[in-house]
């Protein structure tokens, strides 16, 4: 996934704009989200996993300006019924 900004998550984490991996391990419902660059893991997030009532057609970040960067809300992976929540209930 590419972020064209700056991104923070409520932990704390700062992406710097680019090109990441994003793993989410299966069957969790609070998974531990990875973003990998360049093979390293940067970046570790909790998330919620939330059902969708219809499949993503693209992914889709929810972000709102915080600063300089962007601070994540919501993402949603192409392909997935579900939407990982960042933070307190999206907060």
């Amino acid at each position: 996934m590419t972020f064209p900004n700056t991104m923070k998550f409520q932990s704390g984490d700062t992406l710097p704009a680019g090109t990441y991996r994003m793993e989410v391990p299966e069957n969790s419902q609070n998974p531990h989200v990875t973003f990998s660059r360049d093979g390293k893991v940067v970046a570790t997030v909790q998330a919620t996993v939330v059902t969708e009532q219809t499949k993503n057609n693209d992914t889709e970040v929810d972000s709102v300006a915080q600063g300089n960067a962007q601070a994540v809300k919501e993402i949603r992976p192409a392909g997935w019924e579900e939407k990982l929540v960042f933070g307190h209930g999206g907060e």
